[in-house]
C-alpha cells in the first residue's frame, strides 16, 4: 500500500527522522530501518532511503535548492533552524562587536590626544627656535662687543 510520487509532508519527514534514529540507537541496520519506516509511513523503504538522504543533505548544506516534490513545510522547519543557528552564532558576536566600538571609540580618543600633543610638541619646538636664534643674535653681539672692546684696549677677552 505505497503512493506513487505522493508528497512528503513534514510529519511524515518528522516520523522517518525518528524511525531511523531511534532504530540505529537500538543497533538495527538502515535497511532494517528503511524497511520498518516503509511500514509506518505506507511508501517503500527506496522511498524512504531517498528521503532520509534529502533530508540528510538539507541539514548538511540547508542552502541546497528543495526538490519540486518536497512539502514547502519542510524548508519552514530547515529555514528555523538556520534562522536560530544564525542566531546563536550572532549572540556569540554581540560581545566582540561590543569590544570592537569600545575600541573604536578608545581609538578615537587617543588619536584626538595625539593631535593635542604634536600641537604642543610644535609650539614647543617654535618656542626653542624663537630662543636659539635670539641666543644666536645675543651672543652676535658679545661678540662683536668683545671683539670692539679688545680693540679698544679694554681687557675683556671673548672666547671663539
Amino acid at each position: 500500500m505505497t503512493a506513487k510520487n505522493k508528497k512528503w509532508t513534514a510529519e511524515e519527514d518528522r516520523l522517518l527522522m525518528e524511525a531511523m534514529e531511534e532504530g540505529t540507537n537500538q543497533g538495527r541496520t538502515k535497511q532494517a530501518c528503511y524497511e520498518e519506516a516503509a511500514k509506518k509511513l505506507a511508501r517503500t523503504a527506496t522511498a524512504c532511503r531517498a528521503r532520509y538522504n534529502i533530508l540528510l543533505k538539507h541539514q548538511a548544506a540547508p542552502s541546497v535548492k528543495q526538490d519540486n516534490r518536497e512539502d514547502p513545510a519542510l524548508g519552514d522547519i530547515l529555514g528555523l533552524r538556520d534562522g536560530l543557528a544564525f542566531l546563536q552564532k550572532l549572540q556569540s558576536l554581540i560581545p566582540l562587536i561590543n569590544e570592537q566600538k569600545e575600541l573604536q571609540e578608545e581609538s578615537a580618543k587617543l588619536a584626538e590626544r595625539n593631535k593635542l600633543l604634536e600641537k604642543e610638541l610644535e609650539d614647543k619646538h617654535l618656542k626653542l627656535q624663537e630662543y636659539l636664534q635670539k641666543y644666536e643674535e645675543m651672543f652676535g653681539i658679545l661678540k662683536e662687543a668683545g671683539i670692539m672692546a679688545e680693540e679698544a684696549g679694554i681687557g675683556v677677552k671673548v672666547i671663539h
